[in-house]
């Protein structure tokens, strides 16, 4: 038995519709920048995570103990569910330089507003000089709303002024994320805010996928520190306060490393990647599975699909129909198609819901995920949303036809010749990457789980040769390039052989459905033309009924034989006159043995005449349903007072 190292919020084609349209819109944005100011932007992504007073507890860390002993741990329990919030930052650029400011984080603590707790923790942090990348806050529930959201951007969005580059917010699809006025503030201060979509932070955002797992991992060793301190110290159940968990996670994001690391994780999940496909090789883990995966018919991968989106955005800005504008950024950005069976999931877990349990990505990292809800979002085509629809008066024109004549620069850059070592080096790495997937291919259709476990270590080994050989040099990157375009053009024959193969198996499928249709329209045919004859043949095989086969002149009304002999009248009837309705067909057995013992208790030796007089006017009657109107006059008279159950068939 084994943990799963992955939990799906949505279905996998939903979190993959998802992640082509994010990668989308976040490449038509980086174009329009580098087209209109000549520079890429840099990329930050914050998101909230959940810890606890208790944090190695709440995670069930293990214990050093002897081996096959009990192991008793003392603990708090409300310590172990007390939760407060951790809001971090990554960003796609980080120099980690001595001096440089970390990026931005906050702590958020379960308390009200202005209160005992706020004050003392507010008067902690300018005690202690805390710099001001480091905050701290609180709330009723000890988790962001909206309100909170734009207090912490407000604190930590820097203001826009001369010089100032225009900058991309990656936000989780939170409905306190995704508001007007969230909007509003990052625009103001030079920020365009980006939504990823419900369900793929795990295998998309940056905090999630590269940060949050180190800093739950770093902080929880800290922590245990404290505690086994605590309890030298003579404290039986230990626990930490909200200034400790504040200094320990200031420790914590100090390291520079940490966030280094967080930034190359933009490229593992293909956000700050070169536009032109340089660097597609440094697309990895699940987001490498989406990028590298069939999107149309048309694109055998996200690259082909890119290019076609970047020469649109290119060639609206040459020609003037875009312009650097609020409305213009918007109708950049395509909306989520709704799934409202997943999206009310989302959304029926609340505000507060969050994945404590860490999620571990194949090759080790983990990342937890946050609170996702579903909100409207804003409409680009709306015209109350866009705001001024005039070029920012802060955008030189110089500076904007510099950056197009640097862009169209880049276009006709030479790349620097291939090595015979590297063309060597890149030809071994993708023969045996290719050899490892046959042989993967192989092993899975045999059932050998072992066996494919290790290929795809191997597997894993082998592409990050690749990715650092595309570090090394760009000749490198170039080379895969073309490997790629080449490996695109045979999947794009090998698809549609494959294409017409299923065609002409589609065709073959229907035309084998059609004929057992036909087969069973045909059955079907005969059974009703089987059923008519019969109807005939009762209808011209006619039978005399003399009042003493009836039961004329007995006090029984002749008993069983003649009871037989009038329930057959009723059956003939029943059978050569249309009109009884679904309800009395199903109830015609009941009503026949029941209204006739109810008639021989009330015309006893004269029951015989009498029943014979009231059949010979219904098929005097010429009307079509004169057997069901009789059937249902005389169910009113007889047993208009008698209780029934009425069941449904089945």
């Amino acid at each position: 038995m084994r943990n799963a190292n992955r939990k799906y919020a949505v279905p996998r084609d939903v979190v993959k519709e998802r992640m082509e349209i994010f990668w989308v819109n976040l490449f038509r944005i980086r174009q329009f920048i580098l087209l209109v100011f000549g520079y890429d932007p840099l990329l930050l992504n914050f998101d909230q995570s959940p810890f606890h007073h208790n944090e190695t507890g709440s995670q069930n860390q293990p214990t050093l103990a002897v081996r096959g002993s009990t192991v008793p741990v003392v603990e708090g329990n409300t310590d172990v569910k007390s939760r407060w919030t951790g809001n971090f930052t990554t960003q796609s650029r980080f120099p980690g330089r001595s001096g440089d400011p970390m990026p931005p984080a906050e702590c958020m603590f379960k308390a009200e507003k202005d209160g005992i707790v706020d004050a003392r923790l507010q008067a902690f942090l300018r005690s202690r000089g805390f710099p001001q990348w480091f905050t701290v806050t609180v709330g009723p529930r000890g988790s962001y709303r909206e309100h909170d959201v734009i207090v912490f951007m407000e604190r930590h969005l820097e203001p826009w002024g001369t010089g100032r580059d225009w900058r991309i917010m990656l936000c989780d699809d939170y409905s306190a994320h995704k508001t007007k006025n969230v909007w509003n503030l990052c625009w103001s201060r030079g920020y365009i805010r980006m939504v990823h979509g419900g369900g793929c932070t795990p295998v998309g955002q940056t905090p999630d996928t590269d940060l949050n797992q180190h800093v739950r991992r770093d902080y929880g060793k800290k922590e245990s520190q404290v505690l086994r301190e605590k309890m030298r110290s003579g404290q039986v159940v230990p626990k930490l306060s909200h200034e400790e968990c504040m200094l320990l996670m200031f420790e914590v994001l100090s390291d520079p490393a940490l966030h280094q690391q967080a930034s190359e994780g933009y490229k593992k999940v293909g956000q700050s990647i070169d536009l032109h496909g340089k660097e597609d090789d440094m697309v990895c883990r699940e987001a490498g599975a989406f990028w590298n995966e069939e999107t149309t018919d048309k694109f055998p991968s996200m690259r082909p699909k890119i290019n076609v989106e970047l020469a649109a955005v290119a060639d609206e800005v040459e020609s003037g129909g875009i312009t650097w504008c609020q409305r213009d950024v918007m109708r950049l950005i395509t909306p989520y198609p709704a799934r409202r069976k997943v999206d009310r999931i989302l959304e029926n877990l609340g505000d507060d819901f969050y994945h404590d349990d860490v999620h571990c990505l194949t090759n080790g990292d983990d990342d937890t995920a946050d609170a996702e809800g579903d909100q409207e979002e804003i409409d680009p085509s709306s015209d109350e949303n866009c705001g001024d629809d005039e070029p920012a008066e802060h955008v030189p024109a110089a500076v904007a036809g510099e950056g197009v004549e640097k862009a169209e620069g880049a276009e006709i850059e030479k790349s620097a010749p291939l090595s015979a070592n590297q063309a060597d080096a890149v030809h071994k790495v993708k023969a045996t990457i290719a050899t490892l997937e046959g042989t993967l291919e192989g092993l899975r259709a045999i059932g050998s789980v072992r066996g494919v476990q290790c290929i795809e270590m191997e597997l894993g080994r082998e592409r990050r040769k690749s990715r650092a050989l595309v570090k090394e040099s760009p000749a490198v990157a170039d080379a895969f390039l073309r490997l790629r375009r080449a490996e695109d053009q045979d999947r794009l024959t090998n698809k549609r052989m494959t294409d017409q193969h299923r065609a002409r198996k589609r065709d073959a499928e229907t035309a084998l459905s059609d004929r057992r249709a036909a087969v069973a329209e045909l059955r079907e045919t005969k059974r009703k033309i089987q059923e008519l004859e019969s109807i005939c043949a009762s209808k011209h095989a006619i039978r005399s009924f003399t009042l003493e086969a009836l039961g004329e002149g007995w006090a029984n009304s002749g008993g069983a034989k003649a009871r037989k002999n009038r329930c057959e009248v009723l059956d003939r009837l029943a059978r050569i006159r249309a009109g009884l309705s679904a309800g009395q067909k199903n109830d015609f057995p009941w009503f026949k043995e029941a209204w006739d013992k109810e008639m021989a208790k009330q015309h006893g030796a004269t029951w015989a005449s009498v029943f014979s007089k009231w059949i010979q006017n219904v098929m005097n009657d010429e009307r079509s349903n004169a057997f069901s109107t009789f059937v249902y006059t005389e169910t009113c008279r007889v047993f208009h007072g008698t209780a029934a159950l009425h069941v449904p068939g089945v």
